[in-house]
């Protein structure tokens, strides 16, 4: 029982009901180590549950103004008889709404991409000449795991924090590339870029968020809980921009952790 070897002691005890005090000893012996057992499974199960519900909080947090300014976008596109740029819309805000409802905490590169090209092609509408997005891929990282919603809100505060405090036309630029052991998720801006005590305070999430979207916080709690091992990283300058990297191990579906 020491060393959590419970099935090991179980066939030490006797299944023989004696009445000698050693043998009831060894019955309630057995009754204990069973109880024990059970709550640690018990125990077990309410922790990965309690994981599994935090992580799809974290994950459902999706920005409510992007929605209202979509919709409000949709709408005065129909009145302006845009109705192919309409139906675009439509089904690039159902390919994200159908991204952040997945129960399954990992999706793969490619789909992610395809996520973030949706959410850029809505933006574009929106932002037009005040921002450039660029999507780049170098590997082959397609069939490598990360968390579903990773990119996305990358690109999300980029456009908070960049575009939407730049003055002049903002560069947003997506990189995703097949390392040696890690598959890198980067996404850049051109914007204003932070002090280095903004910074600071951004890498030890001691400053309270502007936005109301999934925080670089939330991106960092929820590759802690699924993909152990990864690295996130933020640098920034002031009037240059800023840049976020995120290492996730490579590791395709089907594969586990040795």
């Amino acid at each position: 029982m020491e060393t959590g070897d419970f099935a090991g002691a179980k066939k030490v005890l006797t299944r023989e009901v004696r009445n000698d005090e050693a043998g009831m000893l060894a019955q309630e012996f057995r009754i204990m180590l069973e109880k024990i057992n059970a709550l640690i499974h018990e125990n077990y199960e309410k922790q990965l549950l309690l994981k599994d519900t935090k992580y799809r909080m974290l994950q459902a947090q999706i920005n409510p103004h992007f929605l209202y300014n979509t919709l409000n976008a949709l709408n005065w596109m129909v009145q302006a008889n845009r109705g192919e740029d309409a139906q675009k819309v439509i089904i690039e805000l159902g390919q994200m709404l159908r991204a952040s409802f997945a129960k399954e905490p990992l999706t793969t590169v490619a789909s992610e991409v395809r996520l973030v090209k949706s959410y850029i092609t809505i933006q574009q509408f929106r932002y037009r000449n005040r921002a450039k997005f660029q999507v780049k891929i170098k590997g082959n990282p397609g069939d490598y795991q990360v968390p579903h919603m990773t990119l996305q809100p990358l690109v999300e505060n980029a456009i908070y924090y960049g575009v939407e405090n730049s003055l002049v036309c903002c560069n947003v630029i997506v990189q995703v590339q097949e390392k040696k052991e890690a598959v890198l998720l980067e996404v850049a801006n051109t914007g204003p870029g932070m002090t280095p005590e903004e910074l600071e305070a951004v890498r030890n999430s001691t400053i309270k968020p502007k936005g109301h979207g999934i925080g670089l916080k939330n991106i960092r709690e929820r590759l802690e809980m699924v993909c152990p091992g990864s690295k996130f990283q933020i640098e920034s300058r002031l009037d240059k921009g800023t840049v976020v990297r995120i290492l996730v191990p490579k590791r395709k579906v089907g594969e586990t952790d040795v």
